[in-house]
């Protein structure tokens, strides 16, 4: 048994960009320690909030008495590289625009590349002579040999035969099959007896090869979504926002020192307007928020003090009055003190009563009392 530090990548909704989480396993080898870190990433419940979840890689540590394992280490290492430099780094500067840092990844990738190949001449030179098998495509040949069994299960005899015959070249130290076989696990196609055959259905948590979660987004949606959201400066272009801007299932979030969205009902129809939507738990000078979580012994979903972000108005609603917290790439755009200036010069006189805004649950909190009699 070793132990196996198992690396995802995922985007994260709560802080809009791309990031990794790392999963220690103890495990018999890393195709053990593969799909145990997808049971134990699926009991996280901090990964509630991830989307385009992939395993980027397996490192471990490993003796140099052991020639084949030693190798298959160090190759495994760089491999991950490859993938968090594309899952994480570069995806993280195409959000920010940063063309210098993808220029730097870019490098980066190059370096790991010849790295890849330095370790491929060293194997091949010491180990090839006693049957070690190349640790640039060891995980890769496993797996295809998966892939032969469900080309032969489908009937698909020539393609299943054509990717024997690659992998079997493979493990001869051929160097153009040992570049197919990888291309087959980055791509998820191979041309196979006149044909191109694809595998992206073997390659979800619980496939042939567990890489991707099974709902996984692509990578330009989340980007995209960042190019779209414009910097917010003046009320006149402050949007009206509501369930396309929220983090998905955020309304059971903790809503601590972030942006919530209301939701519409809970105002009075003529205050359903853009600047009532955006708020935040108000806290008091030591920084605490009195009843920002559920009181085991008040009324369900008790009331918590909320301040506008935009009017400054600080009143007590409940966790129900919010569908959810908004987006980062929303949140980050605004200038809320800009907004705030500009609605304080247009409103010099304060309301009389600031829950003028809101319908009134008055009667939600008195009818639970009064149950309680």
């Amino acid at each position: 048994m070793k132990t196996y530090r198992v690396h995802f990548t995922f985007y994260s909704e709560e802080h809009g960009n791309f990031d990794e989480s790392i999963y220690s396993v103890t495990a018999e080898n890393q195709f053990e320690a593969r799909r145990t870190a997808w049971l134990l990433r699926d009991a996280d419940d901090d990964t509630r909030f991830q989307s385009c979840v992939k395993q980027a890689g397996i490192t471990w540590d490993a003796s140099p008495l052991d020639l084949q394992d030693y190798f298959n280490a160090q190759a495994a290492y760089e491999k991950y590289m490859l993938n968090y430099i594309q899952n994480v780094a570069m995806q993280n500067a195409a959000i920010k625009q940063d063309e210098e840092g993808k220029k730097r990844e870019e490098k980066q990738k190059a370096y790991c590349h010849g790295s890849m190949g330095a370790i491929a001449i060293l194997a091949r030179d010491i180990g090839k002579p006693f049957g070690m098998i190349p640790p640039t495509a060891y995980e890769e040949i496993e797996y295809a040999w998966l892939l032969v069994g469900k080309l032969d299960e489908a009937g698909q005899h020539d393609q299943a035969q054509a990717l024997a015959d690659r992998i079997g070249d493979a493990e001869k130290w051929d160097t153009g099959a040992i570049y197919t076989l990888r291309d087959l696990f980055v791509t998820g196609s191979n041309y196979l007896s006149g044909d191109w055959v694809f595998f992206h259905q073997h390659f979800s948590k619980d496939g042939v090869y567990p890489e991707k979660a099974d709902i996984n987004e692509r990578e330009y949606t989340y980007i995209k979504r960042w190019d779209d959201a414009r910097r917010v400066s003046s009320l006149s272009r402050l949007p009206m926002f509501g369930e396309g801007h929220i983090i998905r299932g955020s309304d059971t979030m903790s809503f601590d020192y972030r942006v919530m969205v209301l939701d519409p009902d809970a105002l009075t129809p003529e205050y359903r307007t853009p600047e009532n939507i955006l708020w935040t738990p108000h806290y008091d000078t030591d920084g605490i928020c009195l009843n920002l979580d559920r009181d085991d012994d008040g009324p369900p979903d008790s009331r918590f003090n909320v301040e506008n972000m935009i009017t400054g108005v600080v009143v007590a609603l409940r966790h129900r009055d919010f569908i959810g917290v908004l987006r980062p790439e929303f949140a980050e755009n605004i200038d809320f003190d800009t907004l705030k200036q500009e609605y304080a010069a247009q409103h010099t006189e304060t309301r009389e009563n600031d829950s003028d805004i809101f319908d009134n649950h008055e009667q939600d909190d008195d009818e639970w009392e009064q149950g309680d009699d």
